[in-house]
């Protein structure tokens, strides 16, 4: 089949023009962004192929690697337009986990104008004079289009105000969920789009990124594509000093395992104009990592004086009292913070809080609301109930969880896996699992020091080990 690159082809009632990027029905005509189109062209060229991520990365956009949120608003755009019901559909078949099929008709070209006489010499000329000028006109338009990151002047202000409107719908209240990231990074790619110099929509898309590879959403290696790339863009299109500083620290930190690098760039942008914004968490954390809480609580109050409204502080100070299993302070930063969590994070705040104080009844409470949580049968939740004695149940409990055993994105995670083993007092099996995500470089290993479930092997040198490949100190004592 010849490229419909630059040609007008119909799809049943439908009238598509790549050169213009109009798609044309009876009743409606949709202008679709460059991407989609060049993806709705690729597809309709492939009719009834099974087309993978990889190819779609690699011909349509032209990337190594592209996320799925990327690929899903893509989607979305076509379907809309063509009033597809991804239920239902017609035109666009999602194969899960695999990739695209276009299922509608072949495309069919509209007919070509039949060759008539060359027009005079004069004419051409007249025809190339005009091209030249609307190229002329089309490069002024371009290199005079506003730029949002310089000081706003009459319609430009108007547009930044409007790109601050957008962005804040999605930059700041993302629920952390997997549909709420992925919504959350769906609708900021979009605006990339339409607000082509608004820096801040790429820091916020490069931190998003490093939190769901953080939790296990995307993989290692996406993820630092990803946050790397909205890294350059932000920087090229003039973003905060300080916020790519502070997102050079976090890829150097969680990706690159650079600590010293890390060091560099936190202190760069601690020395440059502040500007507050959740990236500050990483150098709370990289502190506590080095066991320096004193450091990491400094942080955090300099960070909540600066912007005393806004959300997640009270988290931040229950996590670094939790880390240091300060019980007591724990549990008083825990009841202001429960309002940022959702019941599985609240209950394993508490869980290793009560261990420390050998409540029997609250850990039995907590224990069978996470197996039921994480799905369990009925038959284990007899089990767990028929159970004689604290260590019976903690088997129960800690078999189920491994059974069912997937992070809160449907993900295997052996950090997790050894956190559970670590609590039932299976070294090997703990071991086994923290190697491999040494060897993985999952970004959660960094925790390990820090994480309470590991607080009685911090001091044996197989752990010892782990903690110097890593390149950090052995936690709190």
């Amino acid at each position: 089949m010849p490229s419909l690159t630059d040609h007008e082809f119909q799809i049943q009632d439908w009238t598509v023009n790549p050169r213009t990027q109009l798609l044309t029905g009876q009743n409606s005509e949709t202008r679709l962004k460059p991407l989609p189109m060049a993806l709705l062209v690729y597809m309709v060229q492939r009719p009834g192929q099974l087309i993978e991520k990889s190819a779609l990365a690699e011909d349509v956009w032209g990337q190594e690697f592209i996320s799925d949120q990327v690929i899903s608003v893509a989607v979305h755009q076509i379907r809309k337009a063509l009033n597809d019901d991804a239920k239902r559909p017609q035109f666009i078949k999602t194969i899960p986990r695999r990739g695209l099929m276009w299922i509608g008709d072949s495309p069919t070209e509209e007919a070509s104008p039949q060759h008539t006489e060359s027009p005079p010499r004069n004419w051409r000329t007249g025809l190339l004079l005009t091209l030249v000028v609307m190229l002329l006109f089309g490069y002024l338009a371009y290199t005079s289009r506003p730029n949002l990151t310089s000081e706003p002047s009459g319609s430009s202000a108007d547009e930044e105000n409007e790109a601050w409107r957008e962005y804040s719908k999605w930059a700041y209240y993302v629920p952390n969920t997997p549909e709420g990231y992925r919504e959350a990074v769906g609708q900021l790619d979009i605006l990339t789009e339409r607000f082509t110099h608004f820096a801040p929509i790429h820091v916020t898309l490069a931190r998003l990124h490093l939190d769901m590879t953080l939790y296990g959403l995307v993989d290692r290696l996406e993820g630092y594509f990803l946050t790397r790339q909205h890294l350059e863009a932000a920087e090229a299109k003039g973003a905060e000093p300080s916020d790519v500083s502070l997102l050079k620290g976090n890829i150097a930190l969680f990706y690159e395992w650079d600590f010293a690098l890390a060091r560099h760039h936190f202190r760069e942008a601690r020395e440059q104009e502040i500007q507050i914004s959740p990236l500050w968490v990483g150098p709370i954390q990289f502190a506590a990592m080095q066991g320096d809480f004193a450091e990491a609580e400094s942080l955090l109050e300099q960070a909540r004086q600066l912007a005393p409204n806004a959300a997640g502080w009270d988290l931040h100070h229950f996590y670094l009292a939790f880390f240091r299993l300060d019980v007591d302070v724990a549990m008083e930063r825990l009841e202001r913070a429960k309002r940022e969590m959702d019941e599985r994070t609240q209950l394993w705040g508490e869980y290793p809080l009560w261990r420390e104080r050998d409540d029997d009844s609250h850990l039995t409470r907590i224990e069978r609301r996470l197996m039921e949580l994480q799905g369990a049968t009925k038959s284990e939740l007899l089990s767990y109930d028929q159970a004689s004695n604290k260590r019976d149940r903690l088997v129960v409990f800690t078999d189920c969880l491994l059974g069912n055993a997937s992070n809160n994105y449907g993900q295997r995670d052996p950090v997790l896996d050894a956190t559970y083993y670590a609590y039932a007092g299976n070294e090997d099996a703990m071991y086994t699992s923290l190697e491999k995500a040494l060897a993985t470089r999952q970004l959660r290993t960094l925790f390990i020091g820090l994480f309470p479930a590991f607080s009685s092997y911090r001091n044996q040198p197989r752990f010892q080990h782990i903690l110097n490949e890593i390149g950090l100190p052995a936690g709190p004592s």
